[in-house]
C-alpha cells in the first residue's frame, strides 16, 4: 500500500530538483569564467536545493496549519438556526 504525502511536499521536492539544476547552471557559468575547479557546479547545486528544500528560515514553505477539532470532525464551529 502506498503512502500518500501532502501536496506540499510534492512542490516542495520538484522545487527543489529545479532550484538544483539552476545551481548547477550557475555553478558551471562560475567555474567558466573565473577558472575554478569542476567541483563548484555541483557544490552550488546540493547547496540551492538544499535549502530550497530545507528552508532554515521558514521563509519559502509556510508550516502546515493544524485543524481545530470541529473542522477535522467535520462540522462548524459556528451556531445553526
Amino acid at each position: 500500500m502506498a503512502i500518500r504525502h501532502p501536496a506540499h511536499m510534492s512542490k516542495r521536492s520538484l522545487t527543489a530538483v529545479l532550484w538544483a539544476a539552476s545551481g548547477w547552471t550557475f555553478g558551471s557559468l562560475l567555474s567558466f569564467a573565473f577558472g575554478l575547479p569542476g567541483g563548484v557546479d555541483l557544490a552550488f547545486s546540493i547547496l540551492a536545493g538544499g535549502l530550497v528544500w530545507w528552508d532554515p528560515a521558514g521563509v519559502l514553505w509556510a508550516a502546515p496549519r493544524l485543524k481545530r477539532p470541529a473542522e477535522a470532525a467535520g462540522t462548524s464551529t459556528l451556531a445553526t438556526e
